[in-house]
Formats: C-alpha cells, sequence, structure tokens
C-alpha cells in the first residue's frame, strides 16, 4: 500500500466550509480541507494523486489552483493540472490554468472539473531531506475572467512524498474522530468514537505534549503553546494512527 492518507481537517464529511461544492478524490473519496496524503512512490500508478471538484450548487462555479507553500522540493518533475491543462513543475504561486491566457474552469452545476486533473510527484528528493511537501490551493472566483489576484482561497491539499513511509495511517474518519477547530487561540476540541492518545508535535518532529482521552466530547488546553503550526497525532488502543494539523493563534 503505497498512499498513505493523514486527514487534517475541520469535518469529517465530504462537505467543507463553501456547501456550494465538495472536493474528492479520483475514486470518490471526499477530501476535507487541509488534508495530507503522503506517498512512498513516485511510479504514476501508485502517486499520481486525482482530485474533483463536485458543483453542488445550482449555478455555475468558478475555479483555479494555485501552488501554496513546498518544502523540500526542486519544483520540477512535478506534474499539476486542472482543467486539462498541465504545468510540468511546481512555482509557489502559480496558477493552473496559467494567467493571464487563460479563464478559470468552469464547473456546471452538477459537474466536476477534469477526470484527468491530478498533482503527481516525480521527483525522488536529495536522498536527505523529507518529505518532499506540495501544497495546492483551490481558489474560488465571480466569473470566468475574474483577475486571478482578485480571487479567493477557499480549500487546500497537501501531497507529500516520502520513500522511507512503509506503514498506512488512517483517516481521522476511519477512526471515528471529528476536529472541531484547527484555529486554536486556548483550546482544542474534538468528539471521539474511542478513547485515544493524544501526541502535540511541532514541525521539527519534537513532541510537546500528550494526553490521555475517554470517547466522546474533548478539549484539551493548549493555552500555554507558543503561536505556531503544530501535528496533533491520534492513536487508538489497536495501534491506529491519524494525524489533525492545528495553527496556534
Amino acid at each position: 500500500m503505497k498512499k498513505i492518507v493523514f486527514t487534517l481537517s475541520l469535518l469529517i464529511s465530504s462537505f467543507v466550509s463553501a456547501q456550494d461544492f465538495t472536493v474528492t478524490d479520483g475514486d470518490g473519496n471526499p477530501i476535507s480541507d487541509g488534508e495530507i496524503f503522503t506517498f512512498s512512490s513516485t511510479e504514476e500508478s501508485e502517486a499520481a494523486f486525482y482530485f474533483l471538484v463536485h458543483n453542488e450548487s445550482s449555478e455555475d462555479l468558478y475555479f483555479k489552483v494555485k501552488g501554496g507553500e513546498m518544502i523540500n522540493g526542486s519544483g520540477s518533475q512535478v506534474q499539476f493540472c486542472f482543467g486539462e491543462l498541465c504545468l510540468f513543475n511546481f512555482v509557489t504561486g502559480n496558477y493552473v490554468p496559467p494567467a493571464p491566457n487563460y479563464d478559470a474552469v468552469t464547473i456546471v452545476p452538477g459537474g466536476t472539473n477534469s477526470t484527468f486533473d491530478k498533482l503527481w510527484n516525480l521527483y525522488p528528493g536529495d536522498g536527505e531531506n523529507y518529505p518532499v511537501s506540495y501544497e495546492v490551493i483551490l481558489v474560488q472566483y465571480d466569473s470566468a475572467t475574474q483577475d486571478q489576484e482578485t480571487g479567493t482561497d477557499v480549500f487546500s491539499f497537501i501531497y507529500r512524498y516520502d520513500p522511507n513511509l512503509s506503514v498506512s495511517n488512517h483517516t481521522l474518519q476511519q477512526m471515528g474522530v471529528l476536529v472541531n477547530n484547527t484555529l486554536v487561540k486556548d483550546a482544542f476540541s474534538f468528539t471521539a468514537e474511542n478513547s485515544l492518545s493524544i501526541e502535540v508535535i511541532d514541525l521539527n518532529g519534537k513532541r510537546i505534549a500528550d494526553y490521555q482521552t475517554e470517547a466522546g466530547e474533548q478539549t484539551l488546553d493548549l493555552s500555554s503553546l507558543q503561536n505556531a503550526v503544530y501535528i496533533v497525532k491520534f492513536t487508538s488502543k489497536e495501534g491506529k494512527t491519524a494525524y489533525s494539523k492545528i495553527v496556534k493563534q
């Protein structure tokens, strides 16, 4: 199993904060805002990640995608496609379809973007610094011809490549966890179907805090943490794991 899914989401259903669209992978599995997908291969059959934006409204919707943060990547050896147009590198801030020559992709009511739209990393890394990470941001517009700089970032997911990973993780949905807030001022809250072990980890991999929680609605006091981005690791009694990114403000 080459694809490892880390769910980083506000919701575990297919619905995102904007109720006029949903996002799924190529197999129809819901993608949540902020979700992380990790791959241990660069082979197309195992590492090409297809994503579909579904128009759930009664009016046309207009979108582009743009490159967000890139970590440990060279920018080359990447296929980044949306609206049947592809870039063959990944550059933070670049849009697909490119501007100003191409309009936003129009998705009709009940429709989706092209089933060929994807991110596929072929870059093997430098042998030392992993994971290689690409943030994909979905940008929504009021019309197909609206200037790209005035679009609204409405959704994102992160694609990671790490050849050193071999054990599959689980999504929050599979573990029965619903994260209530990923923007944290003092408290982080979630609801779980079972008791869990919780670790809060900084982006350097250092464990900051540990908790043991029971089933039901839980609130963790994180007021003592510095303002930064953290990863929350959920582990079940059976050893299953899932992850959520939080931003301490």
